[in-house]
């Protein structure tokens, strides 16, 4: 997408970081807006969101195979945290400040 943009062409074979500069992969900024915007409806008390963000299925089972990432999964390997540390750390607003900016500072490396 990025080359149909800049109007640069596949046959010029520009490498990748070539291409990107110094632009963030798309996956660090959703990583850092997912993280940021869990921390922010957690300490919303008012929202239905609130309960519903850490919620895991009591009942039934996954299916064979490899099985995908839930939700909460991905956010203890985005944040760092275990999931009974979670609740704490997003509660902490200034601490939870300090995850997203690790989390953008990593990715600006």
């Amino acid at each position: 997408m990025l080359r149909a943009v800049l109007n640069v062409s596949w046959q010029e074979h520009l490498s990748n970081a070539q291409l990107y500069g110094n632009l963030r992969k798309i996956t660090d900024v959703i990583k850092e807006r997912r993280v940021r915007f869990v921390g922010h409806s957690f300490r919303n008390k008012s929202e239905l969101i609130s309960e519903l963000m850490l919620w895991m299925p009591s009942h039934g089972t996954r299916r064979p195979g490899r099985p995908p990432k839930s939700f909460i999964d991905q956010l203890v390997a985005d944040s760092g945290h275990t999931i009974e540390e979670l609740p704490g750390a997003m509660m902490n607003r200034d601490g939870w400040k300090e995850v997203v900016k690790r989390i953008r500072a990593s990715s600006t490396q």
